[in-house]
């Protein structure tokens, strides 16, 4: 699943995507309190089921360049959590 990047505007969290499916935070208030959301940085980076995607440049000699710009996170979290309710 493809989930889009936000830039939240937050100095703890810039880089966020929400509906994190394991749950790695959750807003404490306002309008989204007790949803999930994950930082990109912080969870996501490093995160098993998830691979953040890239802005990648295409050059006519045929080389890449992969930009520092972060595109989505290709997040597959969903499955797993799916595969371990089934598997009880």
């Amino acid at each position: 699943m493809n989930k889009e990047v936000i830039h939240a505007g937050l100095q703890a969290y810039p880089i966020i995507v929400y509906d994190c499916p394991i749950n790695k935070r959750q807003w404490k208030n306002g309008t989204k309190r007790g949803e999930s959301f994950a930082s990109v940085f912080d969870d996501c980076w490093d995160c098993p089921f998830g691979k953040v995607v890239r802005d990648k440049k295409y050059f006519w000699d045929g080389s890449v360049v992969i930009d520092a710009k972060i595109l989505s996170v290709d997040c597959n979290g969903h499955t797993q959590i799916d595969t371990s309710i089934n598997a009880e």
